[in-house]
């Protein structure tokens, strides 16, 4: 008879990310009424820094208290979407900035 393990835990832990993100991201669009995160403003983007900032220093500077395992992965998700929205606005800017250049010089 084979031995019991437990095995596969980093598949468990993506999928925790990825339902954490899921639910994060869920909350973000339909509070904002956008469809992706990129639709956000960056008023609004800033609105979820913000919250973001203030979640994560209240989740680990409390001094009597260890944030837990859902905690932790809210405010990375948090920190992940931002990123994505940043991601997005640098590609738009480019964007711009290529196709200004191009009208510009003739092409």
């Amino acid at each position: 008879m084979s031995e019991f393990k437990l095995e596969k835990i980093n598949k468990l832990q993506d999928r925790l990310e990825q339902d954490v993100y899921g639910w994060t991201w869920y909350l973000i669009t339909g509070y904002y009424e956008v469809e992706e995160i990129t639709d956000l403003t960056k008023i609004q983007i800033d609105e979820v820094v913000a919250v973001c900032d203030q979640f994560t220093i209240d989740l680990f500077e409390t001094e009597d208290k260890q944030p837990s395992e859902a905690e932790t992965l809210v405010a990375y998700s948090l920190r992940s979407i931002v990123r994505e929205w940043g991601f997005a606005e640098l590609e738009n800017n480019i964007r711009h900035y290529d196709n200004a250049k191009d009208t510009s010089s003739g092409f």
